[in-house]
């Protein structure tokens, strides 16, 4: 993997829908820190998967509570798991700050935030990804962490929320996942479409796409819905992509 490619798995991917903007509403955390910094942990969690973005300054506030929780003698798995979204949220921070400090403090914390969660609850689809991600990003993609991408998809094939996640990992990484990772991503994109109200998202996600991927991408919309893949083609349209999309008339729509 090159340097170029291993910062798009590093940069802001970002895991939280944010770092696509993959959702508009964006809270800020200056008009609310008391609140925020006063918050159960379950509800910063909460609002992190959303893609609300949160200063340092409250991340690392809420992170005094993570040791009692990370080290308790009996595994909760939902505070695992809200302890592993908060981990990555700070690491996120670091990473879109290019602060290599900052990073190499966190991403170890993060890690290990991910296996406990999984150590816990195995059948997490969420946390298998994050695991995938936070691999990948240091030792390239292998077949050990390509496992943990293809445990994400078969545990959790058709959750949304999971899926908005993970189609931008899986397809800035394309080239380098084994052939039935990259159907898997394939199939996957086309489910976004296919749900009418993620076109932005898919949109998003093609815009990034290499070239040759692009290709396979529009090939396989031969299978979408009718009226979700014209929306689609309509919404790339918009913002000046020129592709031809199978069954889609080619006229400007009115």
């Amino acid at each position: 993997m090159t340097d170029t490619e291993r910062t798009a798995l590093l940069i802001p991917v970002r895991i939280f829908v944010g770092c696509l903007g993959l959702f508009a509403v964006v809270w800020s955390v200056a008009l609310l820190p008391v609140f925020w910094r006063e918050a159960p942990l379950t509800q910063l969690a909460s609002e992190l998967v959303r893609g609300h973005i949160f200063s340092e300054q409250v991340l690392q506030d809420n992170a005094s509570e993570l040791p009692p929780i990370e080290n308790a003698r009996v595994c909760v798995p939902a505070d695992l798991r809200d302890a592993m979204l908060l981990r990555l949220a700070i690491l996120d921070k670091a990473i879109a700050a290019k602060d290599t400090k900052r990073i190499a403090a966190a991403y170890l914390p993060a890690y290990e935030a991910t296996r406990k969660a999984l150590s816990c609850a195995p059948s997490d689809s969420f946390s298998w990804l994050n695991l995938f991600w936070l691999d990948a990003a240091v030792v390239d993609i292998q077949p050990k962490n390509a496992t943990y991408l293809r445990l994400s998809y078969a545990l959790g094939p058709n959750e949304g929320w999971i899926c908005v996640h993970r189609n931008p990992l899986a397809i800035a990484s394309f080239k380098h996942l084994p052939a039935d990772l990259q159907d898997d991503a394939i199939g996957e994109f086309v489910k976004l479409v296919d749900t009418g109200w993620a076109r932005s998202v898919a949109a998003d996600i093609f815009a990034r796409a290499a070239p040759e991927v692009q290709s396979r991408m529009i090939a396989a919309l031969a299978s979408a819905k009718a009226y979700p893949r014209t929306l689609f083609a309509h919404t790339l349209r918009d913002r000046g992509i020129e592709v031809k999309i199978p069954g889609v008339d080619d006229r400007p729509w009115h």
